[in-house]
């Protein structure tokens, strides 16, 4: 079942392993479907202290997956995501396998916006011939990384990794 179950108000819950776990099951959310971590600190703010619980019936004793990876440079695959507690609004990271890290979890009702295509650009001025931005060896490059989805719209909080 790869379940565990938590009991609020003499009301029963689920808990979950995490995104990316080989131990899913059926009700676990498809790839793609966790909300960000953005997602859940907004909806934290829509139902602030604990008023999730009391407006919507939600549970709060658990914490709830999100899709966010905490180490976005690793080139692995991801097995530690953020995880948010609407009662207090905090959030921290924790491995997506572990027996006594199950979580609550929601869905989203669309597919999370990957990013398409990433964009990295300097205040520096392009060197002509190279089409780059040249400077003195150990000078720092300010670098701004745009990343956006298919249809050009910006896409947050997005794990990438540079090689050279």
């Amino acid at each position: 079942s790869n379940t565990a179950q938590y009991t609020e108000d003499n009301e029963y819950w689920a808990g979950f392993y995490g995104p990316g776990s080989s131990k899913n099951n059926a009700a676990n959310c498809p790839a793609g479907y966790y909300p960000s971590v953005t997602a859940l600190d907004s909806l934290y703010k829509a139902y602030p202290g604990r008023t999730i619980k009391t407006a919507q019936g939600w549970p709060i004793d658990h914490s709830y997956w999100s899709g966010t990876p905490s180490q976005p440079l690793s080139l692995t695959t991801p097995n530690t995501y953020y995880i948010v507690d609407l009662d207090d609004g905090s959030r921290r990271a924790i491995v997506n396998s572990s027996i006594n890290n199950m979580q609550y979890q929601i869905c989203a009702s669309k597919r999370v916006a990957k990013a398409a295509q990433i964009v990295l650009s300097s205040s520096l001025a392009l060197d002509g011939a190279s089409q780059s931005v040249k400077v003195k060896n150990s000078d720092p490059i300010p670098v701004t990384v745009t990343t956006t989805d298919a249809a050009g719209n910006p896409v947050g909080n997005t794990p990438f990794a540079i090689k050279h």
